[in-house]
């Protein structure tokens, strides 16, 4: 018995050391597997991202920088960005979505600004200029006149921007105003509250 107690334990050793050992390697599996995964869905969203903007060059986006305008934007009336200006987003692939997604027929670049209350997710990928445009853009679209130059030149430029007060906040919604506020608490103090 002790003889084949003693042939028999370094097989059972030998069995758990294989054991042992093909638990790592699936293991290992598993875990490459997630990467593969996580890849794969990268790719999708860069795909997602490159089919955005190649179907806004397609259909006569013009892009300098980090800064276009899509053709049914310019229809509305919106004007164009300057491309002299800072880009509005840190994020190309952001813009062209934002593009892409803006279907309402109120003016200027940024018309969620007034239609709804805004996110933390709609302005995360702005620069300091797009906050700046966002915010103000509230106060053009009900005719505010501009001191600083640069605000006024934009949107003197505009098509649908006609100035006619220096003070435009009773004017403002609800909604507007809630916007107002979250974006002066998010980073920016527009021009119109250094009246």
């Amino acid at each position: 018995m002790k003889v084949l107690i003693a042939f028999l334990m370094p097989v059972f050793l030998l069995l758990a050391a294989c054991n042992n050992g093909i638990d790592i390697h699936l293991a290992k599996e598993r875990a490459f597997e997630m990467q593969i995964t996580r890849l794969q869905q990268r790719i999708k969203v860069l795909e997602d991202s490159l089919s955005v903007y190649t179907l806004s060059t397609d259909t006569g986006a013009v892009v300098h920088g980090t800064t276009s305008k899509n053709r049914s934007v310019q229809d509305r009336g919106n004007g164009t960005a300057d491309p002299s200006e800072p880009n509005l987003y840190k994020n190309i692939v952001f813009h062209h979505a934002h593009v892409s997604q803006s279907t309402s027929n109120t003016p200027g670049l940024f018309p969620e600004g007034s239609d709804r209350l805004l996110f933390i997710k709609d302005v995360v990928y702005l620069s300091d200029w797009g906050l700046q445009l966002m915010q103000n853009e509230i106060y053009a679209r009900h005719g505010m006149i501009f001191n600083n130059i640069k605000l006024s030149n934009h949107f003197n430029a505009q098509k649908w921007y006609h100035g006619t007060s220096y003070n435009v906040t009773s004017r403002l919604s609800t909604t507007e105003l809630q916007n107002v506020e979250f974006l002066k608490t998010y980073k920016y103090t527009p021009d119109s509250q250094t009246q």
